[in-house]
């Protein structure tokens, strides 16, 4: 069997079918996993104390590749990747799997329950910041010992 028969005939780990379901047991495992965080009452009778609230920790390609024993880029690549070896079934799987865990960051990012600035870093997202800085082509020559700058700066 040659190279291309091999890649024609791969199997895959899962399925779309089975990483859907791996993915809605990972959101049920996810619940059971809480973080705390202190917080500051502000009215009331406990006014001025702090206490603990329960969170839920939020879903993460990295957690849910680490459940399924998949690397972050595996899936990245069925989910990305318009390639007609990748079963239909896993592609699509894999891209909602994908675009659900990026819109529940970015959604707890929007309503203040996770850092905006973290949420966007990890779905990839983020301030362009053009720079006006110029350009500067550096041409020092030697002229019988003598330095001569012949640089010019031009706008990017």
């Amino acid at each position: 069997m040659n190279k291309k028969e091999k890649r024609e005939n791969k199997q895959y780990k899962y399925t779309g079918k089975q990483l859907l379901e791996l993915f809605e047991n990972y959101k049920i495992e996810r619940k059971k996993d809480v973080m705390y965080k202190k917080e500051l009452v502000k009215g009331g009778q406990l006014a001025g104390q702090t206490v603990n609230v329960e969170y839920y920790k939020p879903l993460s390609l990295f957690s849910f590749c680490k459940f399924v024993k998949i690397d972050r880029a595996t899936l990245q690549k069925w989910a990305k990747r318009n390639d007609v070896r990748i079963p239909k079934d896993l592609q699509k799987a894999a891209s909602s799997i994908y675009e659900e865990i990026k819109d529940e960051n970015l959604s707890g990012a929007m309503n203040g329950l996770y850092n905006p600035a973290v949420a966007s870093k990890i779905a990839g997202l983020g301030n362009i910041e053009e720079s006006n800085e110029e350009k500067k082509e550096a041409v020092v020559i030697n002229v019988n010992g003598k330095k001569i700058d012949l640089s010019i700066s031009r706008d990017k």
